[in-house]
């Protein structure tokens, strides 16, 4: 297709013109968000735009050094992307979802082809290399209870250790980490052991049931793990977990953390955490360094913007996040979809 944008175009107003801020690098249609992203190289990324019309097929963006430009891809009416990810620039996978059918793209660094499908939602992936890629479930779907699957190159197949399994993190083909409910769990190369986090994160009351939702693994001795307090009538508060390699503890939690969308590296020894603080409600970059969170400024202001997803170029200095934006605040008014950089 010939539409395309260069990957230096201008910030959306209201964007502070410097290399270390967010900037809007692809605006997108109206009415329509993107909601995943995938990024292997800091001029090699997808971002998946998903319309708000029902009758209409989702839309795949590529990122060359040529800049962005909008790629066929076979989704069907209706689905939405709701996972991607990549080894590299002729390996990305992406998962769409639609009523009870979810289906599983590859691209190949030619084109677009369907390689599987499921019955339940995919919220998340891990994706190592052609022949080693892995599906998690989405944790708070109608249709949850994905669990753990396993590409081995040929086929997807049910790994029943990874039962309950939500989002993921891999540090090698044998060590790779992952969430579900209150426990983290690691696989080994052959089965996922799991580790009650209870205890730390807060506890559940009647109208309160945490859970941990993301996963970003440094190395062996350097995990972080994000998730949200599920209250009823705030979605908050959320919290932030390390593992040194031994033990588990509570780095932070915040009423203004909220859900967390992800979590990623900053290439600073920080993170990246894209969050809901309720329900319809504002949405922050959030970012942890130093022992600290705070707010991260974005083109607009929280009340306009929604984000959906994001990604990180390995250990370099530029990350991608997904959305929408809003001419008003509040969610659902004058939608714009939207790809935002972080570029040192």
């Amino acid at each position: 297709m010939a539409t395309a944008l260069p990957a230096s175009a201008a910030a959306a107003p209201g964007a502070t013109a410097t290399s270390r801020s967010w900037q809007t690098v692809l605006p997108g249609d109206t009415d329509a968000a993107f909601t995943a992203i995938a990024a292997t190289g800091t001029h090699h990324a997808w971002a998946f735009e998903s319309p708000g019309d029902a009758s209409s097929a989702p839309a795949a963006w590529q990122l060359t050094s040529a800049g962005w430009n909008e790629v066929a891809f076979p989704g069907q009416t209706g689905e939405t992307v709701d996972a991607a990810g990549g080894s590299s620039a002729r390996n990305v996978w992406a998962f769409t979802q639609e009523g009870t059918h979810s289906q599983a793209f590859r691209w190949n660094g030619t084109a677009w082809a369907t390689d599987g499908s499921f019955t339940r939602d995919v919220g998340a992936t891990v994706v190592l290399s052609s022949r080693n890629a892995w599906a998690f479930g989405a944790p708070n779907s109608a249709r949850s209870g994905l669990g753990a699957r396993h590409f081995n190159g040929t086929r997807w197949k049910r790994v029943s250790s990874g039962h309950g399994l939500n989002s993921g993190s891999a540090l090698s083909a044998h060590s790779i980490w992952a969430v579900g409910g209150k426990k983290v769990a690691h696989w080994n190369g052959h089965r996922w052991s799991r580790k009650s986090v209870a205890s730390i994160i807060p506890p559940n009351t009647e109208f309160c049931h945490p859970t941990v939702t993301g996963i970003y693994a440094r190395s062996s001795h350097s995990v972080y793990a994000v998730g949200a307090g599920n209250c009823e009538d705030e979605i908050g508060p959320g919290f932030l977990l390390h593992y040194n390699g031994q033990h588990w503890r509570l780095l932070a939690r915040h009423s203004s953390f909220g859900a967390p969308v992800g979590v990623v590296p900053d290439a600073r020894h920080g993170l990246w955490i894209p969050a809901f603080t309720a329900s319809g409600g504002p949405v922050h970059m959030v970012h942890y360094a130093g022992g600290h969170l705070r707010n991260a400024q974005m083109p607009v202001g929280a009340r306009r913007l929604g984000l959906l997803g994001i990604a990180a170029v390995g250990q370099t200095k530029t990350s991608f996040a997904v959305g929408s934006t809003f001419k008003r605040s509040m969610p659902s008014v004058d939608q714009t979809a939207d790809v935002f950089e972080f570029r040192r």
